[in-house]
């Protein structure tokens, strides 16, 4: 577990599970892996939104 890593209560953890700083880990991590982000999710997934919020504001202008 990375630093400033929240675990709620009753959590199952499972060997081989990384979870990266500043993550709330919300429900159990069953497989192996790398989490990250709050809720903790898989971290390809993660990346993913990440990348998708720095065109959220031109993806607006193109709405409007």
């Amino acid at each position: 577990l990375g630093g400033q890593v929240g675990v709620g209560d009753h959590m199952n953890v499972a060997s081989g599970v990384r979870v990266g700083g500043g993550s709330a880990v919300t429900q159990s991590l069953d497989k192996a892996g790398d989490y990250t982000g709050s809720p903790a999710m898989p971290a390809f997934g993660w990346r993913r939104i990440l990348s998708a919020q720095k065109k959220l504001p031109e993806l607006l202008k193109k709405i409007k």
